[in-house]
């Protein structure tokens, strides 16, 4: 790719306003103070509102996935306030997974140092692996993919998390970001064809100030997170609302459920009830709730499931 600016991206859609609510199940945040002090679940939620960039013609592909520029990664930048802890695992919020080749080929996602030139992404942490077919699953079954990293990678520093994409021809993934400028500067990184790393909002690559859904968890060291089943799950209906919507939790297994908790996409929490024994259905009055994205999560001694509820 030469040195000049691409082509600009254009907005496709601000996601959730034409999908159904997402899930997926996240250890307690340290921060909040329930259950689980020795894990964070940073950047999480995404800040802002949940959107998919498309590259405008003569361009074709995804800001934050594959394009006709030939992009080999994406990956956001991590700055956590404590050091020496290790990230476990990790979220990714893909928009779209495509599998047109057939070889189902493995997807690599990996953690970085900052070592690399100018403090962009150097020398490789750590590595997991899903397959194209499992991410494709996630999406379809409303799902984040969720990536193990064993051994978990013991980060001292600053470090950037992200996926290497795809390069079988027709294969395509393209992540989850939010809106330009609702970061600022923005915190994501992508590794061109050549195999140099930009910021996405630099003037040689997008100039968009995005974070991406990338979401890490990072525990203290010797710490084990439980394994955890995806049949435990709850629905958030209607979806999009604008007065009321019912909570319901659809297995038994939900019986050690203590709280629920709503909050907005900058984080502050605008509600928090407990659910009473033996309950299997909430109703929430989102009346006075102003228009837009919200989180619904519901927790449980050792993790939490989260839903995006869009209130117009």
């Amino acid at each position: 790719m030469n040195e000049t600016k691409r082509i600009l991206a254009v907005l496709i859609f601000a996601y959730l306003s034409i999908g159904s609510a997402l899930s997926q199940k996240f250890p307690a945040n340290s921060n909040d103070g329930w259950f689980n002090p020795s894990c964070d679940t940073l950047h999480f939620p995404l800040t802002g509102t949940p959107t998919l960039y498309s590259v405008s013609s003569p361009g074709s592909g995804y800001v934050c996935g594959n394009n006709s520029y030939g992009d080999l990664a994406k990956a956001d930048y991590f700055a956590p306030d404590s050091i020496g802890r290790r990230v476990y695992k990790a979220f990714f919020d893909f928009a779209l997974a495509v599998n047109e080749s057939g070889q189902n080929p493995d997807i690599d996602f990996k953690i970085w140092d900052t070592q690399g030139s100018d403090s962009l992404p150097g020398n490789v942490l750590g590595t997991a692996s899903k397959s194209l077919s499992s991410i494709i699953s996630d999406i379809q079954a409303g799902y984040m993919t969720e990536v193990n990293f064993n051994p978990p990678v013991e980060v001292n520093a600053p470090f950037f998390l992200g996926v290497i994409l795809p390069i079988d021809e027709g294969d395509t993934l393209a992540l989850i970001s939010n809106l330009d400028g609702e970061v600022d500067p923005g915190i994501s990184y992508e590794q061109w064809s050549e195999g140099e790393w930009y910021p996405v909002n630099s003037g040689s690559s997008w100039g968009l100030n995005l974070m991406q859904s990338i979401f890490a968890i990072y525990c203290d060291v010797g710490y084990n997170i439980p394994t955890h089943s995806r049949a435990l799950s709850f629905r958030v209906f209607p979806n999009p609302a604008n007065n009321l919507v019912n909570i319901t939790l659809e297995q038994v297994a939900w019986e050690s459920i203590a709280l629920i908790k709503v909050f907005s996409t900058s984080g502050q929490v605008l509600d928090v009830f407990e659910v009473p024994d033996g309950n299997q259905s909430i109703q929430l009055n989102i009346t006075g709730y102003p228009a837009g994205l919200y989180y619904i999560s519901v927790l449980s001694e050792t993790i939490i499931i989260t839903k995006k509820l869009l209130v117009y």
